[in-house]
């Protein structure tokens, strides 16, 4: 079959055959797939000879499919693909890091700007390419156990030491939300994709506000995350999902940041907690400005803290996490303002 091509970049009334293309997402976290959409999203919809599937794990079928609704494509469970591919596709698979094969990730890099890489060979993003889909739910698709609450969500899950905050942090910050007649409610995933899991503090008391972490599927996390006061966390795949949607955020970053993890969005509010090379000289390690150079230590994965003392998740949640509850009062008085 072939395809009239629009102009530019095509000759006018021109053709060209389809191309059946097998997008593979592994190797990363929620945050790294939603992350590389915008880029799936533009071939998708600039390039209509590319007939292309996306591989994921079952955990984001649903989203991915939500999220390229407007489109061809389609996402399909990532178990099945050595039976389902059909024969003349073409493989894009530039994450199969189990394979030693990850040429390209995202230490120094923005995730968006990674996924342009990985699918389509551009950098920097086509202008304008680079935005977040946007999600909207109706708001009687809440659990039950929401409706008429005014309520925080909380995302303590982390697929790594160096991106957790303690839970005693946590508790803090959630008996910070009930004394503001807040509800906290708990929301993560602990299994992801193949070798990704997150993890929860075993001193986090999550008996305090509505607790559900492990269920949710993503689509009813991000619909939650859409009406609530705030969304509070540290660089986690969660933040990014409820980028996608309306939510206000308290944004955390360390090892990693705004600059390669601030959400390319055109919507809703954006409060941003981060340490700066004045604070701490290795903080921001992972990205760029006076630290890049820390990326070169090739025998350094950032899966841990190089000096093995956490010193700026210590920093972040100094003086009882003072900064993260303080946001929260803000977000509070913004989404008063607002009548939510």
């Amino acid at each position: 079959m072939k395809n009239l091509m629009p102009s530019p970049p095509y000759r006018p009334g021109t053709y060209i055959e389809d191309r059946k293309v097998e997008y593979l997402f592994t190797g990363g976290g929620i945050g790294d797939y939603i992350c590389w959409t915008p880029a799936l999203l533009w071939l998708a919809k600039n390039h209509p000879f590319l007939k292309g599937r996306i591989w994921v794990s079952p955990y984001a079928l649903d989203l991915l499919n939500l999220i390229f609704r407007e489109t061809s494509w389609r996402a399909y469970n990532i178990s099945f693909y050595n039976q389902m591919v059909e024969e003349g596709s073409h493989l894009y698979a530039p994450m199969q890091a189990e394979l030693g094969r990850q040429l390209l990730n995202a230490t120094g890099a923005h995730l968006t700007d990674c996924g342009f890489a990985y699918f389509c060979n551009l950098a920097p993003p086509p202008v304008g390419a680079d935005i977040l889909p946007h999600l909207s739910f109706p708001k009687d698709s809440l659990p039950d156990q929401l409706k008429g609450k005014r309520y925080v969500v909380l995302t303590p899950g982390a697929t790594t030491p160096v991106r957790a905050l303690p839970g005693w942090a946590w508790n803090a910050i959630a008996s910070s939300c009930v004394e503001q007649d807040l509800t906290p409610v708990w929301l993560g995933k602990g299994k992801l994709a193949k070798g990704h899991e997150a993890r929860f503090d075993e001193e986090l008391d999550l008996s305090v506000g509505i607790n559900l972490i492990e269920r949710t599927s993503l689509t009813t996390a991000a619909s939650i995350m859409q009406y609530s006061v705030a969304v509070v966390g540290l660089d986690n795949g969660l933040l990014h999902l409820a980028s996608c949607t309306d939510a206000k955020m308290i944004f955390g970053y360390n090892i990693a940041g705004p600059g390669q993890r601030r959400p390319r969005r055109k919507w809703g509010r954006l409060i941003e907690i981060y340490l700066t090379s004045d604070d701490l000289s290795c903080a921001n390690c992972q990205g760029g400005g006076d630290n890049a150079g820390m990326k070169q230590n090739h025998l350094h994965d950032f899966s841990r803290c190089y000096y093995g003392d956490l010193k700026c998740i210590n920093l972040l949640c100094a003086n009882g996490a003072k900064r993260w509850i303080e946001a929260i009062e803000t977000a509070d008085i913004l989404a008063q303002m607002e009548g939510r």
